[in-house]
């Protein structure tokens, strides 16, 4: 493979990774405040939101089988992801441009060996 090839490919994945660094940052402007906990008690499962406020913690009750609620548990799961997705895709995409703006071509020709 060339480094044209890998340079093309890796300008598609930056673009990928741009994109998706994008959505994210979106979409935590959206998702509701706190993060979602998960307690079992006597092999039950019971679902938390849990937000801080002025150095304590509130716990809102969760039901999945309302619907309201179990669309705030999937966005608090979906949150997670997006906290801890947020800086790895910063840290790929500036390596990534990094990378590619130092990635030169070979051509004997340009040079005059030949």
């Amino acid at each position: 493979m060339s480094i044209i090839q890998i340079k093309k490919l890796m300008m598609i994945e930056l673009e990928k990774e741009c994109r998706m660094l994008a959505y994210l940052e979106r979409r935590r402007k959206e998702v509701p405040e706190g993060s979602l906990q998960v307690k079992y008690i006597n092999n039950d499962e019971y679902y938390y939101q849990v937000i801080s406020d002025k150095g304590s913690y509130v716990y809102i009750n969760l039901d999945p089988e309302v619907a309201l609620q179990k669309k705030c548990m999937e966005d608090l799961a979906e949150k997670k992801i997006i906290v801890h997705g947020v800086p790895i895709l910063r840290k790929n995409i500036d390596a990534m441009e990094k990378c590619v703006g130092k990635l030169r071509t070979f051509d004997h020709l340009e040079i005059g060996l030949y």
